[in-house]
């Protein structure tokens, strides 16, 4: 279910209290005076179901998280880390020292959303164009690396050799049993 972002905001927050330290013309410092206004959360409402479900986490401290990640190429379970512990992606989020934001899930949900969701590159593109009048992006041209394959989750890819030994446990799984041998130990292959 849709929630925004409070107007009211909290006393003891980072962005309240640390927000000097960080350098006023920092990536960071930028961020936190303007990633609201970039993402403003009634522009992905429709992402959201209106009438039942759990409150989300606002849409604009989502999209503030992944661009944390992003601008610090950091994992999913580090970016969350960084966002309970890190000054500076607590003043961006708006939150206290230690108040936690939302779990590794709810990232992966919300990213998969924002990739399902079929307004969203129009909205991007005012995001860019609104970043570039507020002098977050610099210069001319942007440089963009896409991805065409979408990851909406994790998954394992495993190798030949893991593969081949996967099967001959299965293989000799199923020996022992027509035997009649009632354990097998786990057979073991190196890939050398």
């Amino acid at each position: 279910m849709f929630r925004a972002r409070e107007p009211q905001r909290h006393i003891f927050s980072a962005r309240n209290q640390y927000l000097d330290l960080i350098g006023p013309e920092s990536f960071y410092a930028l961020l936190a005076k303007h990633g609201e206004q970039l993402f403003w959360d009634y522009n992905f409402e429709d992402m959201y179901c209106d009438d039942n479900g759990r409150p989300c986490i606002p849409p604009s401290a989502m999209f503030n998280l992944m661009m944390l990640q992003m601008y610090e190429n950091c994992s999913d379970y580090e970016a969350i880390e960084r966002s309970r512990f890190d000054i500076r992606w607590l003043a961006v989020l708006d939150l206290q020292i230690g108040e936690r934001l939302c779990g590794r899930s709810t990232l992966q949900e919300f990213r998969a959303r924002v990739h399902l969701n079929e307004k969203t590159e129009d909205q991007f593109k005012a995001i860019l164009e609104l970043a570039k009048r507020l002098g977050i992006l610099k210069g001319s041209s942007l440089k963009v690396a896409l991805d065409t394959t979408p990851i909406l989750g994790r998954g394992a890819v495993k190798d030949t050799y893991n593969l081949i030994a996967d099967g001959i446990r299965k293989l000799a799984g199923v020996l022992a049993r027509l035997a009649g041998i009632l354990t097998i130990r786990s057979i073991s292959l190196s890939s050398t």
